[in-house]
Parts: C-alpha cells; structure tokens; sequence
C-alpha cells in the first residue's frame, strides 16, 4: 500500500475571483494553501484583487472562462469559484438579491 503525502504547499485555482474573498478564507484557514492562479472578467475587480494581494493586475486572468484554454491553468489541488453574484453586481444591473419578487 502506498501513502500519499500532502504536499506541504496546497495550490488552488479562483475561477470568478472578484475581489478575492475566497483566497483570503482559504489562505486564513490554512497557510499552506497558495493562490496558484485567479480569474475574472471585469477589469475593475481584477485591478481591486491585484491591489489586495499586491500583485501587478497582469496576473490576474481575465480571460472568459468560456474561452479559457486549460493549459493556462497551472497544476493545482483544488478549484474553486465564487458564488454567483449577478444580482448585486453590472451584470445583473446591481438591482439587488431581493429584485426577482
């Protein structure tokens, strides 16, 4: 029987990154975790995400995940991405969580 080791740096993709809320639970609840990449299509959350995480605005994708290719994205443990937040954000028209009643 073989045992897998858990690498000591856990690498992790955000798909839909916003402003990066994910990556800062996931890195608070576990220092091993490492944001190997980040993606979103609105180049003002990607510029608020790179200023978060002091980072050039360069390295966060902004590729539509429709097109994305998956050899732009480097190994990783785990993919995540955030919760769909049409309704507050420009592509819902910001009309907010309660406009469908």
């Amino acid at each position: 029987m073989t045992t897998r080791t858990r690498p000591s740096q856990l690498r992790f993709a955000e798909f839909f990154a916003g402003i990066g809320l994910v990556r800062v639970a996931l890195e608070r609840a576990d220092a091993s975790w490492r944001c190997a990449f980040a993606n979103d299509l609105d180049a003002s959350k990607r510029a608020i995400y790179a200023h978060h995480f002091g980072r050039p605005v360069e390295e966060v994708d902004g590729s539509d995940v429709h097109t994305l290719a998956g050899a732009a994205v480097p190994d990783i443990e785990l993919a995540t991405a955030s919760f769909p937040c049409t309704d507050l954000s420009v592509a819902g028209g910001r009309r907010g969580i309660r406009s469908g009643e």
